[in-house]
């Protein structure tokens, strides 16, 4: 292997085209999964890079989608829009490094980036910009993600899922099953107009010496782009029609705009709700039923000032529930073990 060469990869792996192959979903004739496989080497392999102890697969993209100039003649491709996986994630062990991602000399936008304990019950996402450094340290770049996790429900490896990332000059907003988790504004990281490329690779770490074999399976990946390159469109996907579908479970829902949400890491299983006594409710699906509560009553909150005002939001990063009460304050419940509530102070609004 040469010093440059792109297959050495990032972790304790490297890349042969024999570990992408074709196969099927078991379910239709003509139709297929793209499948990255990883296996343990019998002996260690001495690289430029380090030595590998892997050999797993990975694609990516090689062509110029939309004309935009590439700086410093790194890599052919695109700029701004939708990039968005459907895929089922491998099965959780330490050191298992399922990626999916878009990079140019400038920018790096990780759709998921799941080097974690339990890969298949996190995603890590996030934007990097590659012509910053940190005041303090010159080796570490700028860059804001999350780690989004899903403890509870199926894991990321049990069923396909939707990962996506919009970028536009203003900002990156990540998107899981068409539901929004959060954005990275570019005054946080910029980033630049520079032609990428698309990744998505198996790396592995040698974290779990028991670990032999991993694989992920595609079932496709698209960049789509907004009519007239209007950026200021909004992306939501089929996430209001799930309201509505939502709605028809709970005969309680208020009528008003923003009484419902969902948590977007298992938007079918946990929903919470303003009801029509204006009372904050947390609705979990247990099979074919919903368990419903009211998140006022189990915290004895009887006072008027915390009934639900305002629009209710959910925040994944701190898996909290925001709303403005009657008092005009925010009002926050989060769970640990049981459920609490708190009024943040004026100034935290």
């Amino acid at each position: 292997m040469s010093p440059n060469d792109p297959n050495q990869g990032w972790g304790d792996e490297y890349f042969t085209p024999e570990q992408v192959s074709l196969h099927s979903d078991g379910q239709h004739r003509h139709t297929g999964l793209l499948r990255l496989s990883a296996r343990r080497l019998p002996e260690i392999k001495s690289t430029n890079r380090g030595d590998k102890l892997f050999v797993s697969g990975k694609i990516e993209s090689k062509v110029d989608i939309d004309g935009t100039p590439s700086c410093n003649d790194m890599y052919p491709g695109f700029t701004y829009g939708m990039i968005e996986i459907r895929c089922k994630l491998p099965k959780g062990r330490n050191g298992v490094w399922p990626t999916f991602w878009f990079l140019s000399s400038h920018t790096e936008i990780d759709v998921i980036d799941n080097l974690k304990p339990e890969p298949d019950r996190v995603i890590q996402s996030g934007v990097i910009d590659w012509r910053k450094t940190l005041p303090n340290d010159s080796t570490a770049h700028v860059g804001k993600g999350a780690i989004l996790g899903k403890p509870n429900g199926p894991s990321l490896s049990a069923s396909f899922n939707t990962y996506s990332a919009v970028w536009t000059p203003t900002k990156v907003s990540f998107f899981f099953n068409g539901r929004h988790l959060y954005d990275v504004a570019d005054s946080a990281v910029a980033t630049h107009p520079c032609a990428g490329m698309l990744l998505a690779t198996l790396q592995m770490k040698n974290y779990d010496e028991t670990v032999i074999r991993a694989h992920m399976d595609i079932d496709y990946i698209r960049i789509l782009k907004p009519h007239d390159n209007n950026y200021a469109l909004s992306y939501t996907k089929d996430a209001d029609e799930l309201d509505k579908v939502l709605r028809s479970d709970f005969p309680n829902v208020s009528p008003a705009t923003g009484a419902l949400v969902v948590n977007p890491m298992m938007p079918e299983k946990e929903v919470f709700y303003r009801g029509k006594d204006d009372e904050l409710y947390h609705a979990l699906r247990q099979g074919k039923h919903w368990q419903v509560e009211s998140l006022h009553r189990l915290t004895n909150l009887q006072q008027e000032d915390y009934l639900v005002q305002g629009n209710l939001s959910f925040e994944p990063r701190q898996g909290v529930i925001l709303y403005q009460g009657r008092n005009g304050r925010t009002q926050l419940f989060n769970f640990n073990t049981s459920w609490h509530h708190t009024e943040l102070p004026v100034n935290e609004l």
